[in-house]
């Protein structure tokens, strides 16, 4: 199709594998696990171009030689592959995006990656299998084969399509416009406006999806009473052992500026014993100055809503669906800009959201969303 580049990830089965002397090898020649076959049969029939990405090499193209045997992955970072830096170069030099469409194929390590390479050009990304599980995403790779359906369940991204065009979920749509019809809270905020039980829902300036502010957070409580002062340990108390939600964002402005100081930081000085093992290697005045900038970011640059909800049981199950909802929504990408970005959890990078924990589970349904409408006051059909 003309206008569309594939790109194919590569494969952890390699010619060398059963013929250890094949020496040099073309890169459609070298991986020879089912997986690459099916991507590869996929990206000849429906792009104009393909390449294979490679955590070694990076973009590759098909005829590109690859001279011995590798093991290199995205998901381990000691084996040392390609930065997204680099990546952004290759896609430079080589004008990959001069494609008006790309579609990623594999799975989240190789999406992030592509998303990391095209921040910022004007190529429209779709990942038309994503969120399915590895055995589901080959079938509907097949399947797409055989219907002659590249963009699978999609519809296909039109010309005006933003970036990021991939798995636009209703459901989400429909969450984001409820949540920006609710009251929204701005440091230094009213406690009294905080229910004592329920959830919270982070919205970050500069980041939009479904026409407005994208949520970035959802979080909540497990002891009684206790959402205000969950909320002061993320947005106020500036001890970021109290608060993984501070903790991550420290660790972001700590990479972006590559920072040495980012290894004392992920160090857990909750005990006494900790403290006391660190006492004489730890700059504590130098924690207390990144507390202040992590303070800083999220009251200049966060608000919340909240959500009553006084079961334990029901907030807690309706977090994880929420959370869910958004981390498998296409269009709910992080911008560019964003400082997650930065962030050395991959988890984060690739969903676009300020936590780790319930991605990609069960979303929302329409009967519950209908349900969170009605116990927020607005009888409206989804």
């Amino acid at each position: 199709m003309k206008g569309v580049l594939v790109i194919v990830p590569c494969g952890q089965t390699k010619l060398w594998d059963r013929t250890p002397h094949a020496g040099s090898t073309a890169a459609r020649d070298a991986y020879t696990g089912p997986p690459f076959g099916i991507n590869k049969a996929f990206a000849e029939r429906f792009g104009e171009a393909w390449v294979l990405l490679s955590a070694k090499y990076g973009f590759i193209e098909p005829d590109f030689q690859i001279p011995e045997p590798y093991n290199v992955t995205f998901k381990t970072k000691r084996t040392g592959p390609i930065t997204a830096p680099e990546l952004r170069e290759q896609v430079r030099k080589s004008n990959l995006n001069r494609f008006t469409t790309i579609i990623g194929l594999g799975g989240q390590e190789y999406r992030a990656a592509i998303e990391q390479a095209f921040a910022g050009t004007a190529s429209r990304l779709c990942f038309p299998f994503f969120g399915l599980p590895i055995e589901k995403m080959l079938q509907a790779t097949q399947r797409a084969l055989a219907t002659n359906t590249p963009w699978g369940e999609q519809r296909a991204p039109s010309a005006t399509a933003p970036p990021y065009a991939a798995r636009s979920h209703p459901i989400c749509h429909s969450l984001h416009t409820l949540i920006g019809g609710l009251s929204v809270c701005r440091f230094p905020y009213e406690e009294s406006q905080i229910p004592r039980n329920g959830l919270y829902i982070v919205l970050e300036e500069g980041e939009v999806a479904h026409g407005t502010s994208r949520i970035v957070r959802i979080g909540t409580h497990t002891g009684e009473n206790q959402l205000r002062s969950r909320l002061k340990q993320h947005f106020l108390n500036e001890s970021k052992d109290r608060s993984i939600f501070r903790k991550n964002i420290g660790r972001c402005l700590l990479n972006r500026d590559h920072d040495p100081f980012l290894a004392f930081w992920d160090l857990d000085l909750t005990s006494r014993a900790a403290k006391r093992k660190h006492a004489g290697q730890f700059d504590f005045e130098r924690q207390r100055a990144v507390e202040r900038q992590v303070s800083d970011y999220i009251q200049r640059q966060l608000r919340f809503v909240t959500i009553e909800v006084r079961d334990k049981a029901q907030r807690i199950d309706l977090e994880s669906k929420l959370i869910s909802t958004v981390s498998l929504c296409g269009q709910c990408r992080p911008s560019p800009d964003w400082l997650g970005r930065h962030s050395p959890k991959h988890k984060i990078r690739s969903s676009g959201l300020w936590q780790v924990n319930q991605l990609q589970k069960t979303p929302l349904s329409a009967q519950e969303l209908q349900e969170l409408r009605l116990s927020l006051g607005d009888g409206d059909p989804p």
